[in-house]
């Protein structure tokens, strides 16, 4: 067997132990006479005439170019960037890096913060760029389960003083289930057992305390410590596309002079800087959508609980899973809800564990009182329609 064959072979095979393969697909939503319920555009700022402009009058600028060229400590950091990261500092009250996506700001900046000679403690529903980065890092890593700080408190007894530095890590809001973790618990663990607290704001960036996240809405802090990093990206209820990390101006030097990721990537354009600060300055000023995003994740939850799907009460959080269990399931649900004009993603492993497929309902602050009628209606078709 040629090696060409060889290695045709393992693809083939990797992707048929995968079950169903998964294919590129094209946004829908209202331009495709279909609901969009799939996207992370929580607040529309994707769509907000103001952030389009922004992107418009960087490119429209003499002498603009669309690609940055560098890394942003070759020459890839421009005015677009600068006022970026003022805007982020503003809305955070701390120095910022920005990265090219959320991704890599992940994946870097725990690679870096952390090596062979320490210990990370992870949520074990941690998104993948936390996984990866806790991995690269070269760490021990312990794994705790979901949202079990009495576990992870046992952990740091029996272990902290082991390493001679250590991190926990966690998402504030979680990307598929929706739930909260316990930032303040979180913290105090961290303090007491000299840790850095690590924590992925992906999605509660914009959508709590006038858009600043949910750890600025929990932990009232008179002032940021060097052991607190949070992270962001700006492709969800921003709008537009990266990343970033927030922390002391130490903290951030440290980032910019070591993080691989940071250090080895070409910066994102100046046109999608200049949207990404132009949303970042909106969302102080959008309570109405956050308030209307809220709303309709409470009444949406109410709703598919009469229709018989079992789904959280207690949150208000735009991720709405409804959990079926068999991938099959999922995914014929989501093809027979397409053709109902319902947009909504069928999530499987490797994304989430195995018996736990779901639709993963993401609602945005644009959504109209009859398209969620229609999709409880839709829904509750669904379960003798769909088998």
């Amino acid at each position: 067997m040629s090696a060409a064959d060889d290695w045709s072979r393992r693809y083939t095979q990797a992707i048929s132990t995968a079950g169903e393969q998964r294919r590129l697909r094209k946004p829908r939503g209202p331009h495709k006479n279909c609901t969009d319920l799939g996207s992370n555009d929580y607040l529309q700022l994707s769509r907000d005439r103001r952030v389009i402009e922004a992107a418009a009058e960087q490119l429209s600028c003499t002498q603009a170019t669309f690609g940055a060229g560098a890394s942003p400590v070759i020459g890839g950091h421009t005015d677009a960037h600068e006022l970026l990261h003022r805007k982020l500092s503003e809305l955070t009250g701390v120095p910022v890096a920005t990265f090219s996506s959320g991704y890599s700001a992940n994946v870097g900046t725990l690679a870096c913060l952390v090596d062979k000679s320490g210990l990370i403690l992870s949520d074990e529903l941690n998104h993948a760029s936390l996984i990866d980065g806790c991995r690269l890092s070269g760490a021990t890593r312990i794994i705790f389960p979901h949202l079990d700080y009495r576990y992870l408190e046992q952990a740091l007894q029996e272990q902290r003083e082991q390493f001679s530095h250590c991190i926990i890590v966690t998402e504030s809001v979680f990307s598929m289930d929706g739930d909260q973790a316990d930032l303040p618990k979180l913290w105090q663990l961290a303090e007491q057992y000299e840790c850095a607290l690590v924590i992925d704001e992906a999605h509660a960036t914009g959508l709590y305390d006038q858009g600043r996240g949910l750890l600025a809405a929990q932990l009232a802090l008179d002032f940021w410590p060097e052991n607190l990093i949070k992270l962001g990206t700006l492709s969800k209820a921003v709008g537009s596309i990266g990343g970033f990390v927030c922390g002391t101006a130490t903290c951030i030097d440290f980032i910019v002079n070591h993080c691989r990721s940071y250090l080895f990537s070409t910066a994102a354009p100046a046109a999608c800087a200049a949207a990404s600060a132009a949303a970042v300055s909106l969302l102080p000023q959008i309570d109405d959508r956050r308030e209307r995003l809220f709303a309709i994740s409470q009444r949406l939850r109410r709703e598919l609980n009469e229709a018989g799907w079992q789904v959280d009460l207690t949150s208000d959080s735009p991720i709405v899973p409804i959990i079926v269990g068999d991938e099959g399931l999922a995914l014929s649900l989501s093809e027979w809800l397409l053709a109902q004009r319902f947009s909504v993603p069928a999530i499987r492993p490797p994304t989430v564990p195995s018996g736990k497929s779901r639709l993963r309902v993401s609602l945005n602050s644009g959504l109209t009182d009859s398209e969620l009628s229609r999709f409880v209606e839709a829904m509750r078709l669904a379960r003798t329609e769909v088998s």
